[in-house]
């Protein structure tokens, strides 16, 4: 049994603002996704001319309500909203990145005085050790430390 020709146009009509609020929420199933008449069909499911031809009032709705978005679906701004955070925390980690750059080239600089003080300071005991041994002390008794 085929059904009325009203409740398949009420079923179009459904089919057609389901779609509708799928795009406009940025949640398309059967779609690229554009804000498009020709998107709408297709994520639809419906034939072309059921949108075009036979519920102009819905194509037209779909057009004033893209336009109210600025063409742009609810989850491109929460997107391009996540995409900022996401800019400013790599900005940010950029930033604790150099410091501890900085900090790491610092460490290395104060280590590297460091050994050399050691070195000067070790030559220092030997030549200490060798004067005392040759004042013919013999060989000097040294505390541990």
């Amino acid at each position: 049994m085929t059904p009325e020709p009203d409740a398949v146009s009420r079923q179009e009509r459904v089919a057609i603002q389901e779609a509708m609020d799928r795009l406009l929420r940025g949640e398309p199933r059967q779609s690229d996704g554009a804000l498009t008449v020709m998107s709408l069909v297709r994520e639809s499911g419906l034939k072309r001319h059921h949108l075009t031809h036979k519920h102009t009032d819905l194509q037209a709705e779909f057009r004033r309500r893209v336009a109210e978005l600025n063409a742009e679906p609810v989850k491109v701004t929460e997107l391009r909203e996540e995409l900022a955070a996401l800019q400013a925390k790599y900005a940010e980690r950029g930033e604790q990145l150099r410091n501890a750059e900085g900090q790491v080239r610092q460490y290395a600089e104060n280590l590297a005085v460091a050994v050399l003080q050691i070195d000067r300071l070790e030559r220092q005991v030997e030549d200490l050790v060798k004067e005392l041994s040759e004042a013919g002390e013999g060989r000097p008794h040294l505390r541990p430390v």
